[in-house]
């Protein structure tokens, strides 16, 4: 789940957690989708009281309006937040 997303000039970033799941190791990866164009960034998540912590990620993205989505992968579970999209200047 995105907590906040958001550009600025030096691109897009997003934060999130993973409600109801207490791990640490597994990746959390922010992928800012235009168009063709795909990018992603990875780091480990961390486990906190009843939920998991992707803290902040960022991708230095080009001036438009990118789809951000954050997902989880670890050996126990997986899933994909919902798109937002924000407008990087």
């Amino acid at each position: 789940m995105i907590v906040t997303a958001g550009a600025d000039q030096d691109g897009a970033y997003a934060s999130g957690i993973v409600p109801a799941l207490t791990e640490t190791g597994g990746t959390c990866m922010l992928t800012a989708s235009n168009g063709s164009t795909e990018l992603n960034a990875t780091r480990q998540g961390e486990g906190a009281t009843g939920s998991t912590n992707c803290g902040l990620l960022r991708i230095d993205v080009g001036p438009g309006d990118w789809e951000l989505t954050l997902s989880y992968i670890s050996a126990t579970a997986e899933g994909r937040s919902a798109p937002e999209v924000v407008s990087v200047p």
